[in-house]
């Protein structure tokens, strides 16, 4: 699937422009940079900095968010940005506008128990009791609808994953098989809206792309994958199971 992703998203949103000459382009960048400056050698100081920040953050009695906090006063105390850099960053405001907002709306949702709601709804009113492998196509298309309501990974694999995989055990499904379709359709669940994943807001904010066509091409990706992991990926991992491969 990952080889045709590219083809298929060609296909949905065409690019304006298709051919580049990717040497020439490089090329005139550099030249325009020109020799690295002191403000460039600054924030590669800065970058390294805080990436031992967050390596080491353990040991230094440091959270991930204070390291990204005191780089960013560093950077603006050094003078390698400035202040007016900052507020001319769209891209990120938009991430964290986006980003920001929709964690916080997922964490209100799960603070009144919203998800508590869900899981309990869902485990009392799905009974696929004697249903088979039925069980896994109706719960993995279930993780790929809920993720509409979640705006991070994270956020899905500690509210729904197990409710999830608790509906499907009570079934009689292998865990083994059940545990691969959960796992996986996380993976490609995340791609149906641009805050899915951590990723998502930093690309949508480039402006390459707007909702609507994200959210198709996400929306079209994840029901092809679907059908893939369905109809090849669980039968295979059945017959791995069946023969003590996996």
């Amino acid at each position: 699937m990952l080889a045709v992703i590219p083809y298929i998203t060609y296909k949905i949103v065409r690019p304006q422009l298709k051919e580049i000459d990717n040497v020439k382009i490089a090329t005139a960048g550099l030249n325009d940079l020109g020799p690295i400056s002191s403000k460039e050698k600054g924030l590669i100081v800065v970058f390294i900095s805080a990436l031992s920040g967050w390596i080491f953050s353990h040991y230094l009695g440091l959270n991930e968010s204070s390291v990204a906090v005191i780089a960013m006063a560093g950077a603006l105390l050094t003078n390698v940005i400035c202040w007016n850099d900052v507020l001319q960053n769209k891209g990120g405001w938009n991430t964290l506008i986006w980003y920001g907002g929709i964690i916080g709306l997922s964490a209100t949702l799960s603070k009144e128990g919203f998800f508590k709601w869900l899981a309990a709804f869902m485990s009392e009113h799905l009974d696929f009791l004697g249903a088979g492998n039925t069980t896994i196509v109706i719960i993995v298309f279930l993780s790929i609808v809920v993720r509409y309501l979640f705006a991070s990974g994270g956020a899905y694999v500690a509210a729904m994953v197990p409710v999830f995989a608790t509906v499907g055990l009570v079934t009689g499904t292998a865990p083994a098989l059940l545990a691969l379709a959960i796992l996986f359709s996380n993976s490609y669940g995340g791609c149906i809206t641009h805050y899915g994943g951590a990723a998502g807001p930093i690309i949508f904010a480039a402006g390459y792309n707007d909702i609507k066509s994200w959210w198709l091409t996400g929306t079209i990706i994840a029901l092809l994958t679907f059908l893939l992991h369905m109809v090849v990926g669980i039968p295979w991992w059945g017959f791995l199971i069946q023969h003590g491969i996996l």
